[in-house]
């Protein structure tokens, strides 16, 4: 792409032609980078976040959630509300004091579980789906359920 080309692109972008195209995270990123009287590249400077993603994120892309934390953390802002324009779910409907409690009470019931819940996000949805396959009929054998 033509130093020229990328230049038209990234005024458009700032100046919100491409709106259309973007999603809410990449309005509201491109908003914030204009209210911090910044540009698209002072933006990646400053923040330290591939440029790569920046762009990606201007024309609609959605970032990965802790890319979504890092902005949040630049403009210092609460990461939730980064959380949801980047379409994550975000809160718990049980009150924090509950969800807590309950973190808490398996912690100590299963001490391993803290190093099992990491270790299946970075599983393939099919790996995950075959893991808690796996655990539920070891629970039904051991309960005499076994299918």
């Amino acid at each position: 792409m033509s130093r020229t080309l990328c230049t038209i692109q990234m005024r458009e972008i700032i100046v919100g032609r491409n709106m259309a195209k973007k999603t809410s995270f990449g309005a509201k990123l491109a908003e914030r980078i204009r209210a911090e009287g910044l540009d698209p590249k002072s933006f990646v400077e400053k923040s330290g976040i591939k440029q790569a993603n920046v762009y990606r994120w201007l024309r609609g892309g959605r970032p990965s959630p802790e890319n979504a934390i890092e902005v949040a953390k630049f403009f210092n802002e609460e990461p939730a509300v980064w959380m949801r324009l980047a379409k994550y779910p975000v809160g718990d409907p049980a009150t924090p004091d509950e969800a807590d409690q309950e973190w808490a009470t398996l912690r100590q019931s299963f001490p391993w579980l803290q190093n099992i819940i990491p270790a299946m996000t970075r599983l393939s949805p099919k790996n995950r789906k075959l893991v808690q396959d796996l655990i539920e009929n070891l629970g039904d054998q051991d309960s005499g359920e076994v299918q």
